[in-house]
């Protein structure tokens, strides 16, 4: 992974439903995760799996309204966590697959909506 950033990245915890979108005869991988941080390109996520870089997902957040993307993994680095025998998680980094201006716009949407509870 890169540290030049093409994006300035806005820390927010939001709750995401990850899915692969998987072809014809592939398992289907799902994790429910929160965003660590979202740009006008993508957002971040920790997970509990090493997503492929490549792979194509499909992002549902549960507000009012529901909002669901579609997403691509562009980088994967493992945490490296203390004590040893703790479960392996790892920073997935997600570039959006749609207008980003939009998505950024509705990301903070959601993030004010849930700051509400």
């Amino acid at each position: 992974m890169s540290q030049k950033r093409q994006f300035h990245r806005h820390p927010m915890r939001i709750p995401l439903t990850i899915q692969t979108i998987a072809r014809t005869g592939e398992q289907h991988l799902i994790e429910a995760v929160y965003t660590k941080n979202v740009s006008l390109g993508g957002l971040a996520f920790t997970s509990e799996q090493a997503w492929l870089a490549g792979s194509v997902l499909h992002i549902h957040i549960s507000a009012e309204p529901p909002f669901t993307f579609i997403g691509k993994v562009v980088w994967c680095q493992p945490l490296h966590t203390e004590p040893s025998t703790s479960p392996m998680r790892y920073d997935i980094g997600v570039e959006f697959m749609a207008k980003k201006a939009s998505m950024l716009d509705e990301l903070v949407r959601i993030e004010n909506y849930y700051k509400l509870f």
